[in-house]
């Protein structure tokens, strides 16, 4: 937690993974920047209970490379982002977003919110017994 917390990671071969049964990933700060670069990125969640949650008045999440795998799984998934101005940007050459459990919600919320996936071959999944997907923006 600050004011300006910065998060990089780099290299050709990143591997971010959580697994347990409850997994919280907090960020909280006035600017938050979260970035991933390399050439494979794989950012893996697995827990039977699985919260994260970003606030802060700027967000930018960037992942930019040719290989982009988010796989998020979890019988309880809750994904929220919450800031005056949201940005979430996913770019590269094969593109998978993937989020699966019973219980699934993704909230992003905020007065400028922009979701950009961009990709030659660009899947985003979603699958569980109960999905809500809430993009809240004025």
């Amino acid at each position: 937690e600050g004011d300006s917390d910065d998060i990089v990671v780099e290299g050709d071969s990143v591997d971010i993974v959580v697994v347990g049964d409850s997994v919280d990933i907090v960020v909280v700060g006035d600017s938050v920047d979260i970035l991933v670069e390399g050439d494979p990125v794989d950012i893996v969640v697995k827990g039977d209970s699985v919260d994260i949650l970003v606030e802060g008045d700027p967000v930018d999440i960037l992942v930019e490379e040719d290989s982009v795998d988010i796989v998020v799984e979890g019988d309880s998934v809750d994904i929220v982002v919450e800031g005056d101005s949201v940005d979430i940007v996913v770019e590269g050459d094969s593109v998978d977003i993937v989020v699966e459990g019973d219980s699934v919600d993704i909230v992003v919320e905020g007065d400028s919110v922009d979701i950009v996936v961009e990709g030659d071959s660009a899947d985003i999944v979603v699958e569980g017994d109960s999905v809500d997907i809430v993009v809240d923006g004025a």
